[in-house]
C-alpha cells in the first residue's frame, strides 16, 4: 500500500451515560521539539523521558537519524540521543521529511550553532494561516549568519562564527514561540551576549532555557520577554523529562465538561495547572466545576453552562490550540458565545464541519459566534490538528455516528488518543482507507 494515499477515517458513537475513568496527560509535543534538536549542541549523550508516541515526533527523530544521530530507545521508554555533527563536516538533513513537520525549524538555530552552517527547504505543519519565519532569519542575519533564501530553500552560513547581538523578535501578535526559541539554540554558542526583547514567553521556551541551562549555558530573564544569553564554548549532555502537555491537559478538560458522566468523575493526572490558568478563568465564567490536588484534576460539573466570550492570546492569554475544543463545550452553553483568535485569525475552517452537525455557528467580523445546539451525528472533515480533536469531541456529544475524515491529523499531537477515549467508555474506531492521488 502506498502510504502516500492513505487516508483515516474515524467513527465515534454518541454517548449516553458520559465518560468516566482516569487519564494520563502525555509529555508536551510542542516543547519536545526544540528539546530533540538541542541534542545537536554537544557531543555527549542526551537522555530525555517521557516524549509522547506522535507522528510529528518519529519524523524528528528520523531527521536526527539523517544527521547521523545515534538514537536508541531504552528499556524505560526514553530515548539516548548521541549527535555525529560536531567535527563531522557539514551534515544536511532529509529534505523530504523537513517538510512533514513545523518543528524541523529547530535544526536551523541548532545545526547554525555548532557547524556554522543550515540547509533546509521550507518547514511543513498543519495549515490554517501563515506562519513567516522571517522574524528567525532576521535574529540569525544578527548573530551573523548570511542568509540566502531560495525559491525551495532555506541556506545559512556563518564562516566566523556567530557573535552576540540585540534581537527583538516582536511579531503583530507578540513574541514568537519558534522564533525565540530558534535563537536560543544558536545564541548559547555565539561569543558575546545576545538579548532577545520581546521574547515568547511560553512554557515551552522555559523548558527549553531550563534545558540549556542544565547542559551549561548562561541564560538570563528565564520566563520574562528580555533574556540575555551569555555565549559559552561548550554544552555537555543531559538528562531531561519532558513536561506535560498543557493543550492536550486542556482538552481532556474540555471533554470532561463535555462528555463527562454526572456522578462519576473524569480524573486528569498529570495536570498543569500552573500554565493553564486563562482556560480555568473561562471556565469559571461559565459555572464549570471542578477540584485540583496536586498535578491531579477532577471534573466534577459541566452542567448549566453560560455563554462566554473568549480571545486566544500569547502565553499567558488563551491558547489558540484550544479555541477549536472550546467552540464545542460553547455549543452545549446557555447564550451566544464569541471566539476571537488574534495569533490566527484564519484559523476557523472546522465551523463548516460544526455546522453539518447542526451547531449553530456563523463568523462574524472576526469572531466566531456561537449559540447553543443539538448536535447530531454526520460525515466531516478534519482541516488540522486542533480541528480534528473538536470534531471528535463533538461527536462524542452528538446523536448518532460521526464519520470524521483525515482523522490522522490527530495522530500529530495526541498520544493514543483514542484508546484513551476508550478506556474512559468512548465508542471510538479508526480505520485506514485509500484514496486518489
Amino acid at each position: 500500500m502506498n502510504d502516500k494515499t492513505r487516508r483515516w477515517e474515524a467513527y465515534i458513537e454518541g454517548i449516553e451515560d458520559g465518560l468516566k475513568g482516569t487519564v494520563t496527560v502525555s509529555g508536551s509535543k510542542n516543547a519536545s521539539f526544540p528539546v530533540l534538536a538541542a541534542t545537536l549542541l554537544t557531543k555527549d549523550p542526551c537522555f530525555v523521558q517521557n516524549v509522547p508516541q506522535l507522528r510529528d515526533i518519529e519524523v524528528m527523530l528520523s531527521l536526527l537519524g539523517s544527521l547521523g544521530t545515534d538514537i536508541q530507545k531504552q528499556k524505560d521508554g526514553s530515548w539516548r540521543l548521541q549527535s555525529a555533527v560536531i567535527g563531522s563536516g557539514k551534515k544536511v538533513p532529509d529534505g523530504h521529511l523537513i517538510t512533514k513537520i513545523r518543528g524541523s525549524v529547530y535544526f536551523l538555530g541548532a545545526l547554525l550553532a555548532h557547524q556554522g552552517y543550515a540547509e533546509m527547504p521550507f518547514p511543513g505543519g498543519c495549515s490554517f494561516g501563515d506562519r513567516p519565519i522571517d522574524l528567525h532569519l532576521r535574529g540569525f542575519e544578527a548573530l551573523g549568519a548570511h542568509v540566502t533564501v531560495q525559491p525551495d530553500k532555506i541556506i545559512l552560513i556563518a564562516p566566523d562564527g556567530l557573535r552576540g547581538a540585540t534581537i527583538f523578535l516582536g511579531g503583530p501578535v507578540g513574541g514568537s514561540v519558534t522564533g525565540t526559541a530558534n535563537i536560543l539554540l544558536a545564541a548559547v554558542l555565539a561569543k558575546g551576549v545576545t538579548r532577545i526583547e520581546y521574547a515568547a514567553c511560553e512554557p515551552e521556551v522555559v523548558e527549553l532555557c531550563q534545558l540549556l541551562v542544565a547542559m551549561g549555558a548562561h541564560i538570563r530573564g528565564i520566563g520574562s520577554p528580555i533574556l540575555e544569553i551569555e555565549g559559552v564554548d561548550t554544552l555537555k549532555g543531559f538528562s531531561h523529562m519532558m513536561a506535560s502537555d498543557r493543550i492536550e491537559a486542556g482538552t481532556w478538560v474540555l471533554i470532561g465538561l463535555c462528555a463527562g458522566h454526572a456522578t462519576q468523575p473524569i480524573i486528569i493526572q498529570g495536570f498543569p495547572q500552573e500554565n493553564l490558568g486563562a482556560l480555568l478563568f473561562v471556565l469559571q465564567e461559565m459555572g464549570a466545576i471542578w477540584d485540583l490536588s496536586g498535578d491531579c484534576m477532577r471534573i466534577l460539573g459541566g452542567q448549566n453552562l453560560r455563554a462566554t466570550a473568549v480571545h486566544a492570546l500569547p502565553y499567558p492569554g488563551f491558547p489558540t490550540d484550544l479555541q477549536a475544543p472550546m467552540a464545542v463545550l460553547m455549543s452545549l452553553a446557555q447564550g451566544e458565545s464569541e471566539i476571537y483568535d488574534h495569533i490566527y485569525p484564519k484559523r476557523f475552517l472546522y465551523a463548516e464541519e460544526l455546522k453539518r452537525m447542526g451547531a449553530h455557528v456563523e463568523i462574524f467580523s472576526g469572531a466566531l459566534k456561537i449559540c447553543q445546539s443539538s448536535l447530531r451525528g454526520a460525515r466531516v472533515q478534519a482541516t488540522d490538528l486542533r480541528a480534528g480533536v473538536a470534531l471528535y469531541i463533538a461527536g462524542l456529544v452528538a446523536e448518532g455516528v460521526t464519520q470524521i475524515a483525515k482523522a490522522e491529523y490527530v495522530d500529530r499531537g495526541y498520544e493514543h488518543f483514542e484508546e484513551k477515549l476508550r478506556n474512559l467508555g468512548a465508542h471510538v474506531q479508526k480505520r485506514a482507507v485509500d484514496v486518489d492521488r
